[in-house]
């Protein structure tokens, strides 16, 4: 009975690391099947006609707000631009979808080094996410595993495959997060786009996704 509740709570620790993995492209692809008219890549314009496009993915900055955004897509009906904000939060990654009207928006701050993260931050990201769930599950284990001795009269507990269910699910869970998190590292570098007065970008020449 004590293995068949620890093996139900384990699964459960796997499962909430998974959906919290599964999140950011869950939450992505059930917004982009509401509306025929969203754009996973918006173009914008200057009076000169030179142009600039920001894609699904690409960080930005809405306004005077210091946040670091990612943008989602931007709906041609409603003239609405969603963006993520991805927020690292030691046990779990936070992600809040945010929507802004087009009037509500005088400039947008796009980030001109938004790159691949270095492999080295890639692997230090790796490792703070992981290491405060593998503590908790650590601890998880370790009273289980004296439960467990204490009423089956084994000398030793041997996690075995709990243990490998609770590290895939931390492992998935960082995989997916490790990049938005990382990438954000760094004040980077951005250029300042206005959508309000003389010198004002219009959008322009969307990529509609059917």
């Amino acid at each position: 009975m004590i293995k068949n509740i620890e093996l139900v709570f384990i699964s459960l620790i796997a499962t909430a690391c998974l959906l919290n993995a599964a999140t950011y492209e869950r939450e992505s692809t059930y917004r982009q099947n509401q509306s025929p008219f969203r754009s996973n890549e918006l173009m914008l314009v200057n009076p000169n006609g030179n142009k600039t496009v920001i894609s699904k993915g690409h960080q930005i900055k809405i306004n005077d707000d210091s946040r670091k955004l990612f943008y989602q897509s931007y709906d041609t009906k409603t003239n609405t631009l969603r963006v993520k904000d991805i927020n690292y939060r030691v046990l779990y990654t936070e992600h809040r979808s945010i929507e802004y009207n087009l009037d509500e928006i005088n400039r947008i701050q796009i980030r001109t080094d938004n790159k691949q993260p270095n492999p080295v931050l890639m692997y230090l990201g790796l490792y703070a996410h992981m290491m405060p769930q593998a503590v908790v599950g650590g601890v998880f284990l370790g009273i289980f595993g004296g439960i467990s001795t204490g009423f089956s009269g084994e000398e030793e507990y041997q996690p075995g495959a709990e243990a490998a269910i609770i590290m895939g699910g931390m492992f998935v869970n960082a995989l997916v997060n490790v990049w938005p998190t990382t990438a954000k590292l760094g004040r980077g570098n951005w250029i300042s786009i206005p959508l309000e007065g003389d010198d004002a970008w219009e959008l322009n020449s969307l990529v509609i996704n059917y």
